[in-house]
């Protein structure tokens, strides 16, 4: 048993999975063709569902555990919904279309689950692509249950959660995620309304995808756009468990993780490096502008109600 899995001393005879992989894509063949190749070679009882929302209809391997789902709505979320709909595993896996994962990402996947009986979902570690280091400071190699201050640890590009949490939990909220209005986000919002419903999530640093790095330093400009709609979607995020789960540590939440970006703005000010310094700028403002817009809707919607 790999020393990371902590196993729950129940006396349960362990379960067997069938996993199901979603993929959601959109015009990304090159990126997606890479990340169906290392699946490909992945053995244990599972299977992938490719959903394509592209505007090209993405090409999969001619393998029966493979399938393709062309779906017309726009938006992670709802591409995410509709493979949890179509899947037929147990344990519904999600990485993103241009993640490579490891060669024993699934057999280490399903252990996860069969060592413990309790678990309702796992986040996984990403490493990045081109040097093997942790994608963020918080993915270690140390497995621990997490709790709602451990948000950060569960990455988009690398989750999984039994078929029977969304039955207790839901869909994913198409507000949030790549393509909807609030471009970030998906994955936070549903760990913590897993965290409402009492749901044990734990993080395995053992199920691993590597996922491209864009380092800040030689990054294209359009990399702050992209990093202003990230904090758009985590402010958003914010408000709305706020305001619709009176989740009062959302607040803390919203003044930590903009001080943070804020405090870096003045770090990297002072050290003549604009670009960084840019960067965090942007992850700030847009966390601001994400919370005022979603308080903004929220109060015009009540307004539109009296």
């Amino acid at each position: 048993m790999p020393s990371n899995l902590q196993p729950t001393r129940n006396g349960r005879e362990p379960e067997i999975f069938m996993i199901s992989i979603v993929v959601s894509t959109r015009d990304r063949q090159d990126m997606l063709e890479r990340c169906l190749d290392a699946l490909s070679v992945q053995i244990q009882d599972f299977e992938v569902l490719v959903v394509d929302q592209g505007d090209l209809t993405a090409t999969i391997p001619d393998d029966p555990r493979f399938r393709l789902i062309v779906d017309r709505e726009r938006g992670l979320s709802a591409g995410r919904n509709a493979g949890a709909r179509a899947a037929k595993g147990d344990i519904i896996s999600f990485i993103d279309d241009d993640a490579v994962p490891d060669p024993g990402y699934v057999t280490d996947l399903g252990k996860a689950f069969e060592v413990n009986s309790k678990l309702d979902a796992v986040a996984g570690r990403v490493l990045a692509l081109e040097n093997g280091r942790p994608y963020a400071r918080v993915h270690d190699d140390v497995y621990r249950i997490l709790g709602p201050g451990d948000w950060m640890r569960f990455m988009g590009g690398n989750f999984a959660i039994r078929r029977d949490v969304f039955e207790r939990v839901g869909l994913f909220d198409r507000r949030f995620g790549a393509g909807c209005r609030w471009g970030s986000g998906e994955e936070t919002d549903y760990f913590f309304r897993m965290l409402y419903r009492d749901c044990q999530v734990a993080y395995v640093p053992k199920v691993t995808v590597r996922h491209p790095h864009e380092d800040v330093e030689t990054a294209p400009a359009g990399l702050r756009t992209k990093l202003l709609g990230y904090g758009r979607g985590q402010g958003a995020l914010i408000a709305r468990h706020l305001i619709e789960f009176s989740n009062p540590r959302m607040l803390a939440t919203l003044l930590w993780t903009v001080m943070k970006p804020c405090l870096r703005v003045i770090q990297y000010g002072l050290t003549m490096r604009p670009r960084k310094a840019l960067l965090h700028g942007a992850v700030a403002f847009g966390k601001c502008k994400g919370f005022g817009e979603f308080v903004w809707a929220v109060a015009r919607d009540r307004i539109k109600g009296w």
